[in-house]
């Protein structure tokens, strides 16, 4: 699954990701960019924060999820700006 967000203005934003499908061997993989530069990566299990950082107004930020071994995920993204 791909995700973009758009920040509405400059600031601070924190992109967070929960995952409600918890029975063993349902982590995924997720990776951030900006543009073509990857911002962060992880392999997430429970939940984790994704990025953590500086968006400029109207930047673009994808995020890419991806199944380590299941066909489906159950998963929230929450994005917010301090």
């Amino acid at each position: 699954d791909w995700y973009v967000f758009k920040a509405a203005k400059t600031g601070k934003y924190t992109i967070n990701i929960s995952n409600y499908r918890l029975d063993e061997d349902s982590d995924f993989k997720v990776v951030v960019y900006s543009g073509s530069k990857k911002l962060s990566s992880a392999k997430v299990k429970t939940k984790a924060e994704l990025f953590s950082g500086k968006l400029k107004k109207g930047q673009k930020v994808y995020v890419k999820i991806s199944p380590t071994l299941y066909s489906y995920l159950l998963y929230k993204i929450k994005v917010s700006n301090k």
